[in-house]
């Protein structure tokens, strides 16, 4: 059953940063708004569907704590690259310490 979770929250977090940076490219152009608006709602809606299955299978304050965090997080990172937009060293040092806090919640919440 965690290994469902796992793999339920991994796919919820790949689709989320997916719809973050769907709805970030869109919003840069007129030409591309729609279709981006579209495409990362059906793949949000996708991710909700995830999001349930690892609710059914773990603990839910967990699911989302660590669904959240890690969408989060990685969506920063991928918005740092993606689109150059620097973290400065204080973001990062934020991230860290979302991570560890986000840690501590998970594994001391079993």
């Amino acid at each position: 059953m965690i290994g469902i979770a796992i793999g339920s929250i991994s796919a919820f977090v790949i689709i989320q940063v997916l719809v973050s940076i769907f709805f970030k490219w869109g919003s840069s152009s007129k030409v591309r708004w729609l279709w981006c608006f579209v495409v990362a709602n059906i793949l949000a809606f996708i991710s909700t569907w995830f999001l349930m299955i690892a609710y059914k299978h773990l603990n839910a304050n967990i699911t989302y704590g660590v669904s959240m965090g890690v969408s989060f997080i990685l969506t920063q990172i991928a918005f740092s690259l993606i689109f150059k937009s620097k973290l400065s060293y204080m973001q990062w040092v934020l991230l860290f310490i979302i991570t560890a806090g986000m840690s501590l919640f998970t594994f001391f919440g079993f």
